[in-house]
């Protein structure tokens, strides 16, 4: 009987203990779970945040970049586009002032020849010439002014003084009608085309 006890409190003993030690062991748990989960899970988001971070910073690093080139290409195109019309524009104006100032200096030419004996074949040239540049130059006044003088000249001269078949006066005229022609959009210049046209069609060459 007393070894029965003796045996029974040994049995209880061990299983009291063995019953505290898995309390602890529980116990020792929990405090490990509850302290280090937040722990892993803070680590865990950080380490998501970090990922997210260097996602995002790529994404918007690669959007910067492709708006920058499509930005630096508009300006690009625009710069050029712009360049290419100012171009056009100046030569356009040069060219145009060019074409003034050598039918100025027919012009010149022209009066020089009234002032001093030339055949008349040699004025008109002249007058056609810068009547020619006034009109390349959009410069009307000038035109409309020596036109005048043009038709008064070959209304006198043309039919008394016959031209050489070499003359480059017909080609000229050709050239004066045609760009007064090409102009006359509204009718302006269809009197003129009209007086040039009848001049040119009297002329009379020497060797006929």
């Amino acid at each position: 009987m007393d070894s029965t006890l003796i045996i029974l409190e040994k049995v209880d003993g061990f299983y009291n203990h063995a019953f505290s030690n898995l309390v602890m062991i529980v116990l020792g748990a929990i405090a490990i779970l509850g302290i280090g989960m937040p722990l892993l899970i803070n680590w865990l988001q950080n380490r998501r945040f970090d990922s997210d971070r260097k996602l995002l910073k790529q994404e918007i690093e690669s959007a910067l970049y492709n708006v920058t080139n499509e930005i630096i290409s508009e300006t690009e195109q625009n710069v050029s586009t712009r360049l290419t019309e100012v171009e056009a524009r100046l030569t356009t104006d040069i060219n145009r002032k060019l074409d003034i100032a050598q039918g100025m200096i027919f012009h010149l030419q022209s009066n020089t020849m009234r002032k001093h004996v030339f055949s008349w074949e040699s004025r008109a040239v002249s007058l056609l010439n810068a009547c020619n540049c006034y009109l390349r130059g959009k410069h009307l006044y000038g035109f409309n002014q020596l036109f005048e003088i043009l038709i008064e000249v070959g209304k006198e001269w043309a039919p008394n003084y016959p031209i050489t078949t070499d003359s480059k006066l017909p080609d000229l005229m050709e050239a004066v009608i045609a760009q007064m022609k090409e102009l006359d959009d509204q009718g302006q210049y269809m009197h003129q085309i009209i007086k040039l046209e009848g001049i040119r069609g009297g002329l009379t060459y020497s060797d006929e």
